[in-house]
């Protein structure tokens, strides 16, 4: 790649036709993350190789590597999500301009989805603010994305039962998910503050907010773990609860996350498989009946009753 002093200037030209892209992009209701994100790569594509000439950009996108910062001062191969990435946003530019061009894909291997612990998730809310911590506990409760979050109107929320209506994005499908006592009055408060229509910050400030917080939290525990979960992982996280809570239940994972292609949940499921599969259980014995409501509370599960009359009950334990 070449250096800064050698990066090509944005001609008037080529920038009017990203300008028409992005236009295009928002007017067929695409959101504004997903808008900036395409003028970021069409940009940095355009300071490197000519839009105009997609074989050239096909080249530039194969031999591509990352930009040397003072962070990140060495430069590697872009990986090939990355790539695939260029690719879609180019092809977006392609499409508006009427331009022709052989799209390349380049495979990548499916990786198991990380699930942050419990604790992990927990100690990065804890040291939110109160209107944040909200909004994170949202983000884990109902399983949705910071910009499907940051579209929810007032009106999309029933007061009285405690409902919220989540309008699918990215080809996820609708849905209205009840809270539990506890967020619904975490929500209450937080709408006696924030009295805007769309009460909710874009998903940029959610995502900035939640990388602040989180770096907080990892130096005020001494946890660089923290430092590891994007805020798109609260989705995972929220599968694997309704995952341990439905007991292993596919349907209930697909409809919480509201994929329409069973594949697409199969990708998740893999995910909490591998979870589950290293995870460690605790249990407790009883044999007085009165026990079995608060062990069920606290997510115990009955296993089997010895000869002896000890009922025996198993959860998984919350890492530490």
């Amino acid at each position: 790649m070449e250096t800064l002093q050698e990066l090509k200037p944005i001609s008037q030209q080529i920038d009017a036709k990203i300008a028409n892209t992005l236009i295009k992009l928002q007017n067929n209701g695409k959101s504004q993350g997903t808008i900036h994100s395409t003028e970021r790569s069409l940009k940095q594509l355009a300071r490197h190789c000519n839009l105009l000439d997609p074989e050239d950009v096909k080249h530039h996108i194969s031999i591509a590597v990352t930009e040397k910062t003072p962070q990140n001062p060495t430069q590697r191969p872009l990986d090939n999500v990355t790539k695939n990435k260029l690719v879609q946003d180019y092809n977006r530019f392609c499409t508006t301009n009427q331009m022709q061009w052989e799209r390349p894909y380049y495979s990548v291997v499916e990786k198991i989805i990380p699930i942050p612990t419990p604790d992990n998730v927990q100690a990065i809310i804890n040291n939110a603010s109160k209107s944040y911590a909200t909004i994170f506990t949202l983000l884990v409760k109902i399983g949705c994305n910071p910009s499907e979050l940051a579209d929810i109107t007032r009106d999309d929320i029933d007061q009285e039962k405690w409902t919220v209506t989540i309008t699918g994005k990215k080809r996820h499908l609708s849905g209205k998910y009840k809270l539990k006592p506890q967020v619904a009055q975490m929500l209450k408060e937080y709408l006696e503050t924030h009295k805007e229509q769309k009460p909710f910050p874009c998903s940029h400030a959610i995502s900035q907010v939640w990388i602040d917080t989180r770096k907080r939290a990892a130096e005020k525990l001494s946890n660089p773990e923290l430092l590891k979960i994007p805020v798109k992982n609260l989705r995972n996280y929220s599968a694997s609860r309704i995952y341990l809570e439905s007991k292993n239940s596919f349907m209930a994972v697909m409809q919480h996350l509201r994929h329409r292609k069973y594949d697409t949940t199969a990708h998740y499921i893999r995910g909490l498989v591998a979870m589950e599969e290293t995870a460690e259980f605790e249990t407790k014995m009883t044999k007085d009946e009165k026990d079995i409501p608060t062990l069920q509370d606290q997510g115990y599960d009955y296993q089997f009753t010895t000869p002896q009359g000890t009922m025996v009950f198993k959860r998984r334990k919350i890492p530490t």
